[in-house]
């Protein structure tokens, strides 16, 4: 295994560095600051209380005395304990680096694989251009060391030899993949699956390394969650939910994955039916997966959302179109031109994803900024997107409650007896109708307060047409 010099570097690979670097400054640049997503939520405070040593966050009531966990989904440990690196050794507000070195990591080693086959560099700028990468690069989402873990798994199958410790170290990967995102499993053990049914030998070292592969999760889920066996299934997986998904997966693998589905099926290279098959196995499942964020972020948004799925797939689409074109000789002026447009397509897609950030981010300084010192009553059930607007990586109150505690008249009662105004941040949501009835859940508890209270608005910021962030007074009645 020989790796490349400045000197001995062609073309191809000079603009795939430069295309590394490109995305590099872009995303130092416009560096995200807060969540675009509420199950970061979840990951970022359970990777803090990791970084802590503690098994979960929580924050003190300003009026019982009592430590109050973080609400959180027990989702499987293993992107928490990766961003738990990152907020140890950088601090909270670089642990978005993590994500950065993930994408970056795993795009060289696909390059690696790439280069070393003799196959066509170029298709590596595709990777840069799946929009859902470009969203969720900036997030801490497991998808993004999910991509990681696909260029890994690629690196070991296409640069080693052939011999039993190499597929006990994929099948180690496989199963650790499972313990980041358990769907990585049929990607990633699907091949291993495939190709021990094809090739017949070394039983125990498959074996073994999967063994060995499962030990972090059942370890951590024994340590965090009382029960090495945990597993959350959010949503479901059924055949009804297919003509549902159809329309958005045929986007994602035949559009935002130029022909991806074509190229699969017709790759011929090494490994050539453990990817086939175990990539028709990962679509298949998510075509019948319950969650359709289409109906909670309409269809253009939601489509993005629905490919972070994919993401993990992304680096065995690249492979396939980078063997179906290694044979072909394109102009060298084409292949700078492709990688120019891919740049400003990266450069493009972040902007758009930076521009959404950074409103989340203005109105959450803004609201830490002007209330630090204030008690202030918001939704930490997760129920609502408010999380995205009121982030603790921005600042912080001086005292929290949530919103239910609004219909506790004795908490209340001793609430006003120490600060004669409190305040409520609610989003409200008008634009989509499932958003709506989570909104409108916490405004009918603060209708309800209303009756015992007197409450008014103080502050009315408009996010986008349809959603809005307030800010309520809440003092003695008068009656």
């Amino acid at each position: 295994m020989q790796f490349c010099t400045v000197k001995n570097l062609d073309l191809d690979s000079v603009l795939f560095y430069g295309l590394l670097l490109v995305f590099a400054i872009v995303y130092l640049y416009m560096f995200p600051q807060g969540w675009l997503i509420s199950d970061e939520y979840t990951y970022v405070n359970q990777a803090i209380a990791m970084s802590e040593g503690k098994t979960y966050l929580s924050y003190p009531d300003p009026i019982t005395n009592e430590l109050i966990p973080y609400n959180f989904t027990r989702y499987s440990l293993g992107n928490s304990f990766w961003l738990s690196i990152w907020v140890r050794v950088f601090g909270v507000s670089s642990i978005y680096l993590g994500s950065l070195f993930a994408l970056l990591s795993g795009s060289w080693l696909l390059y690696r694989s790439i280069k070393e086959s003799g196959y066509f560099v170029p298709a590596l700028g595709l990777i840069f251009i799946y929009p859902s990468l470009a969203f969720f690069s900036s997030s801490t989402m497991s998808s993004v060391p999910s991509f990681l873990i696909s260029g890994m798994f690629i690196y070991g199958m296409f640069t080693f030899a052939e011999r039993k410790w190499k597929w006990f170290g994929l099948c180690l990967l496989a199963s650790l993949s499972f313990w980041v995102r358990e769907t990585n499993i049929v990607l990633l053990g699907g091949i291993c699956l495939v190709h021990f049914i094809q090739d017949r030998r070394w039983f125990g070292y498959y074996l073994f390394g999967a063994a060995v592969g499962m030990g972090p999760r059942f370890l951590s889920s024994y340590y965090y969650y009382d029960d090495p066996f945990f597993y959350l299934l959010a949503e479901s997986f059924s055949l009804s939910y297919l003509s549902g998904n159809i329309a958005i997966y045929s986007i994602l693998t035949l559009i935002c994955m130029p022909f991806g589905l074509l190229f699969l099926s017709i790759y011929k290279g090494r490994y050539r039916w453990p990817i086939m098959l175990s990539s028709c196995m990962f679509i298949a499942l998510y075509l019948c997966y319950s969650f359709n964020a289409s109906i909670y972020s309409g269809f253009n948004k939601g489509t993005i959302l629905m490919g972070r799925f994919l993401i993990p797939l992304l680096p065995f689409f690249v492979l396939s179109v980078a063997w179906f074109f290694r044979n072909l000789r394109i102009n060298k002026s084409l292949i700078v031109l492709w990688f120019i447009f891919v740049a400003f397509a990266l450069g493009g897609m972040k902007y758009k994803v930076n521009q959404e950030a950074v409103l989340h981010q203005g109105i959450s300084e803004y609201a830490y900024t002007a209330h630090e010192n204030d008690h202030v009553f918001f939704d930490l059930s997760r129920r609502t997107n408010i999380l995205r607007y009121l982030n603790p990586m921005h600042g912080d109150f001086a005292f929290q409650s949530d919103v239910t505690r609004l219909l506790d008249k004795e908490y209340m009662e001793k609430a006003l007896a120490q600060n004669r105004t409190l305040y409520i941040m609610q989003t409200i949501n008008t634009a989509n109708q499932k958003k709506s009835k989570l909104t409108g859940g916490v405004q009918d508890i603060i209708d309800q307060a209303s009756s015992m209270y007197s409450i008014s608005i103080d502050e009315e910021i408009k996010i986008k047409p349809g959603l809005k962030f307030q800010i309520l007074k809440i003092r003695e009645s008068d009656d």
